[in-house]
């Protein structure tokens, strides 16, 4: 039996149009939709910059409390004793550098050779200190300060005196709470009777005298 090309033919194209799905009969491809811009990242949290220098000791604890023994030559004329100064320091760095306290705090008691009875005095000192790091753990400062005597006792008569100062030293810090000091300072007597420790100078002039000193920082 011979078939046609003209039989077969639409038998083959029906053929393919039941085997071929119907575009309309696919499920709808949704329209893309714009998706909203994502935001950056949050920026990393940076601490606020830290105003005090990474090697200013004094200024990161800036209590100090200190304890001096100072040394030196007697400031009378033609005396060779010895002046011993142990008195002790407070003081506040106000600001990197710069530093406001009192020292020279103490009683001092002495019995000048040929004087009647024991002079006694309580002493004070305002200073104004500037200072510097030249090492981590090697500080330089110059102070300025004003000690201010009150006599007591069997002498009270000699009332107020003053020997203004000015100081040069060197601090070495051991750890950021302690440090041990060095020092030098030149007075000169504005009044007479002040007593440098242990000696009286009986007569207005220059002193000096120099000693170590322990702090302690807070």
């Amino acid at each position: 039996m011979r078939i046609s090309s003209l039989t077969l033919l639409p038998t083959l194209a029906l053929t393919y149009i039941a085997r071929t799905p119907l575009a309309w009969s696919q499920d709808p491809v949704p329209a893309p939709v714009d998706e909203a811009p994502v935001p950056p990242p949050p920026p990393e949290y940076a601490p606020p910059a830290d105003p005090l220098p990474a090697s200013d000791r004094a200024s990161r604890r800036p209590i100090h409390f200190g304890l001096e023994a100072y040394f030196g030559p007697s400031p009378r004329t033609g005396d060779d004793s010895l002046q011993v100064m142990g008195t002790a320091e407070l003081s506040y760095t106000v600001m990197p550098r710069l530093t406001l306290g009192v020292n020279h705090i103490g009683p001092f008691f002495a019995k000048p050779g040929g004087s009647p009875g024991t002079y006694a005095a309580l002493t004070a000192a305002p200073f104004v200190e500037a200072y510097d790091f030249i090492r981590r753990d090697i500080q330089f400062y110059g102070q300025v300060g004003l000690p201010t005597q009150l006599a007591v006792g069997e002498n009270s008569a000699r009332g107020v005196s003053i020997a203004p100062y000015g100081g040069l030293g060197l601090r070495f810090w051991f750890s950021p709470g302690f440090s041990f000091g060095l020092g030098a300072r030149l007075y000169y007597n504005l009044s007479r009777d002040f007593q440098f420790g242990t000696v009286v100078a009986n007569e207005r002039g220059l002193a000096w005298n120099g000693g170590g000193s322990f702090h302690f920082h807070f």
